[in-house]
């Protein structure tokens, strides 16, 4: 079957007419003889068989969705090993609704509710696909105001157009209610179905809490299936049912009547073991152990103990010989916190949720090491979140958290100086020794998507809010307040095609820049933002350069200045930095085009992607340019996806061509005997005075006298270092292998 093509239809799209029928074109690589057995691509038969039988089930559907004259014709082209078939349709004039009416409800309160907005409408196609799906409607709204066993009975009437208008058609519509009792609830009967040789591990007048249901209450089908998703929201059952029961002694034909309400349930496991493990070139190799007890002291209540490992092979004291060439994060020292190990282990405490989907705040007792790519790592000895998630609207849950920890943060010098203006060593102990970081949060999420790992169609909103300072008992260091909006939009093209578009805003605000941790600023760049910079590489930079090379003989410029052993110093602008120290911004913008494409070849496992990302990270109102301005930043890209029982695995390549940025430049002398690490700024063409210090230093039983370079009074280091550009065949190009779609 080479192809499919649908001719003359108005109505409806011909994706819509195509899964009417059993007829479906093969792949687009079966067209190439030989290639899609190669390839493993679908192939679909065009049974001649068929063909008639089709066609009948075509001209069947537009009659129920009201076009009674309908012809359909059949072009078939055969050669030796492929059929091409079209349809042509003559779709003829629609017969309309003239009259809709709904009778039986003149006596109930919620009438208008009940009536308003049904699939059907006068002036629309009889279709009777929609009535059928109206009268669904009119019976899922009357049981939600407490008519459970309504009927609704439809009656039509179709009325052939007379001389002269002999094409008009018209239809008339009725729906006849027959309400029965209004329904109140008596008793709520709980039977509960165990697992096999267990006893009942939830006691029934827990599930009644769940549940809502009270004797007394009017029955209303939107209760139930509140009360239904609540059980189901406890992950305790694996199979829930709730009804309404009628009683043999009243009539159906009563103004009212008291139902008891079963509530059948089938028990679960309640506790459970994962254990998980995984690779990346960041992390090197992870793994993680969780266990959940959802049944905790008979209260339905879920406990989950979770602990997780990564920079394993990497990181001290499970490194091992041979990772570094596996793993890139710590590949010539380039990032100095995957040296350590990271680590978290936590406790969440997660009491069930009521029927009117809040959650009564959740938990979290937690303790981690977790650093972010060459720009920092946070030690949290003790934390703690007190969460709470409702339902602000429909499908907008909001959660309110609250985080209280005890931390510390490692940057590098560099970051600390040109960012927060913090150079002496005395003045980084703020960040460096463990002080107390109290954060209120507020996280407002809208998933419309049709599907969480590939989404097709629909939308997808997040804002995130979060603010420390004196009223939420943070430290005096810590004063900041921050603002993310993250949006995606997907739309589902022809031939399996999805547009998928992304746009990300971020600003963080404070008093002073200075009273931003750096683990609270934005950063950009990378697999999940834009794939054209390295992790976290767009935006403002700093640059660690080393007297360590072979390529420069004198990697530092000194210029004497008056005085005794003054001078200035900066680095030789040919000299290639020995890292890139990300510092991140207080604004940050990011977008993303993506074009996703189904395969000719092998479909059902592999996807193509074309992209286009932007994107720029800003500081505002600092006082070095480098840091402030900046232009968006541009860069397509190409993309594979693989389908995986452990999901989508990504490789994506991204296209730069832009030069360097430039960024101030520093370099870290040896830490000293008392721990402190000197830091000089050697952008080109600083005017901060430098003098040689000279210490005696003991060794053991030897004593040596050094001299060390320190500059006195810190103040701006100029951003005006810019390293060369890498012009190799592969220098423009910036390749991501990751787990899961960019967004």
């Amino acid at each position: 079957m080479r192809s499919l093509v649908f001719v003359g239809n108005k109505a409806f799209a011909s994706s819509q007419l195509a899964g009417v029928i059993a007829l479906t074109a093969s792949d687009a690589a079966r067209r190439v003889a030989l290639i899609g057995d190669v390839l493993g691509a679908v192939v679909r038969c065009g049974n001649p068989a068929l063909v008639s039988i089709d066609r009948a089930r075509l001209v069947i559907y537009y009659r129920r969705r009201g076009f009674p004259d309908v012809q359909v014709d059949t072009l078939v082209q055969r050669a030796a090993r492929t059929m091409d078939l079209k349809f042509v349709i003559r779709e003829g004039r629609a017969t309309t609704i003239d009259t809709l009416r709904v009778v039986g409800v003149e006596r109930i309160a919620e009438r208008d509710r009940i009536v308003r907005g049904l699939p059907i409408a006068r002036g629309q196609p009889f279709d009777q696909y929609l009535l059928e799906q109206s009268r669904d409607t009119l019976r899922r709204r009357l049981a939600d105001v407490g008519f459970p066993f309504a009927q609704v009975l439809l009656a039509t009437d179709v009325m052939a157009g007379t001389a002269p208008d002999t094409t008009r058609r018209t239809a008339v519509v009725e729906f006849s209610v027959r309400p029965g009792p209004l329904v109140t609830i008596d008793k709520v009967l709980v039977q509960v179905v165990p697992r096999e040789g267990r006893a009942q591990e939830i006691p029934s007048d827990v599930v009644r809490s769940l549940i809502g249901l009270t004797p007394g209450q009017r029955f209303q089908q939107s209760d139930v299936e509140r009360a239904t998703r609540a059980l189901y929201l406890t992950d305790a059952y694996q199979q829930v049912r709730i009804e309404p029961r009628l009683r043999d002694s009243v009539s159906s034909l009563a103004d009212s009547a008291r139902v008891d309400v079963m509530v059948n349930i089938a028990e679960r496991f309640m506790h459970s073991r994962t254990l998980s493990a995984g690779f990346g070139t960041l992390d090197c190799f992870r793994t993680q152990l969780q266990y959940t007890d959802r049944n905790l002291l008979s209260r339905a209540r879920r406990l989950e103990v979770t602990g997780r490992l990564s920079k394993i092979g990497i990181g001290r004291p499970v490194d091992f010989e041979g990772a570094d060439g596996l793993c890139s994060a710590v590949a010539n020292g380039k990032d100095p916190y995957s040296d350590r190990l990271n680590y978290y282990v936590g406790a969440t405490l997660r009491p069930p949720v009521g029927p009117g989907g809040l959650r009564i705040p959740e938990f979290t007792l937690y303790s981690e090491v977790r650093g972010e790519y060459q720009a920092y790592r946070r030690t949290t000895s003790i934390g703690a979140i007190a969460s709470v998630t409702l339902q602000a609207a429909r499908r907008l849950p909001v959660t309110l958290a609250y985080d209280l920890s005890f931390g510390r943060t490692e940057a590098q010098p560099a970051l600390f100086c040109s960012v927060l203006n913090r150079c002496a060593p005395e003045d980084r102990r703020v960040f460096e020794t463990t002080r107390r970081l109290a954060v209120l949060g507020a996280n407002f999420s809208r998933d419309r998507t049709d599907d969480p790992i590939n989404p097709r169609n629909g939308s997808f909103t997040r804002l995130a809010i979060r603010h420390a300072s004196s009223l939420t008992l943070s430290d005096s260091a810590f004063k900041f307040s921050s603002a993310v909006l993250d949006a995606s939009k997907f739309w589902g093209l022809a031939f399996g095609a999805t547009l998928a578009v992304r746009l990300q805003l971020g600003a963080v605000f404070g008093s002073s820049d200075r009273l931003v941790p750096p683990q609270e600023r934005l950063y950009a760049g990378g697999p999940t933002t834009v794939r054209g910079f390295r992790q976290n590489e767009l935006g403002p930079v700093a640059y660690v350069v080393s007297p360590d090379t072979t390529v420069i003989a004198q990697p530092f410029i000194r210029r004497a200045l008056p005085g005794d052993s003054i001078f200035t110093y900066e680095v030789n602008p040919a000299v290639q930095p020995f890292r890139v120290v990300p510092v991140g911004g207080n604004t940050v913008a990011v977008g993303n085009v993506e074009l996703r494409l189904r395969s000719p070849f092998l479909p059902n496992l592999l996807q193509w992607n074309l992209f286009a990302d932007f994107g720029q990270v800003w500081s505002r109102g600092g006082n070095d340019a480098s840091l402030r301005n900046s232009t968006l930043r541009t860069t397509p890209g190409v993309g594979a996806r693989i389908y995986s029982p452990i999901g989508v695995i990504r490789l994506d390549v991204g296209y730069n061509n832009y030069a360097p940025r430039a960024g101030a430049a520093y370099f870290n002398e040896l830490p000293r005997a008392n721990g402190d690490q000197a830091l000089l700024c050697v952008s080109p063409g600083n005017t901060i005075v430098a003098r040689e210090i000279t210490e005696t230093v003991q060794d053991g039983n030897t004593t040596r006298t050094i001299t060390r370079i320190v500059q006195d009074a810190y103040g701006s280091c100029r951003g005006s270092y810019s390293p060369n550009r890498n012009r190799g065949a592969l220098g423009p190009f910036t390749f991501f292998f990751a787990i899961g779609q960019a967004f």
